[in-house]
């Protein structure tokens, strides 16, 4: 395991990777913090994923995979079936879901070597992209644009008053 020690030498969960987890299964099932929704981000569990370069299905909000893919990481539609990303209602979609891992599931062991081969190389060039200056960059943007917004938000609301404050006692 990798842990980063933190505050009084606690190990912080989202931090750890098991590799005898990941050596002893040749996929992910990512479950991301909001499935019900369309307005999410991407947690520690889909960057862990991508940098322990995993093969990985990705539970979350419809259309989360089309924002991996507009992160620049690529996704494997190809081999397993991601139409579920597109379906809105959460009940369906959990449903096309199990669907596509039982589907993998029963798959003979010779397909699911020569799946995995396949999938590995797209997972391979997904972890280099998690470590590039591009996506960095890319990052540090994003950050700063959401973070632009939540502060003019902040000064249009309520919360303007406390934002002030907040601000006078940064000075």
């Amino acid at each position: 395991s990798i842990a980063i020690p933190g505050k009084n030498d606690r190990f912080w969960g989202s931090c750890i990777i098991s590799p005898g987890i990941y050596q002893a299964s040749w996929y992910s099932i990512i479950c991301e913090t909001s499935f019900g929704m369309t307005d999410y981000f991407l947690t520690e569990k889909t960057a862990k994923a991508l940098y322990a370069r995993r093969v990985f299905v990705l539970v979350g909000g419809s259309g989360i995979l089309k924002k991996v893919r507009d992160l620049g990481f690529e996704t494997f539609p190809d081999i397993i079936d991601e139409s579920y990303d597109l379906i809105q209602d959460p009940v369906q979609r959990l449903q096309a879901l199990i669907h596509e891992m039982h589907r993998i599931a029963g798959m003979c062991p010779d397909a699911k070597i020569a799946m995995w081969h396949q999938l590995h190389a797209i997972a391979s060039e997904n972890k280099q992209r998690f470590f590039s200056h591009q996506f960095f960059a890319q990052v540090i943007t994003e950050f700063q644009q959401n973070f632009d917004q939540a502060m003019q938000q902040a000064q249009q609301s309520r919360s303007a008053w406390f934002l002030s404050q907040w601000m006078q006692a940064q000075d």
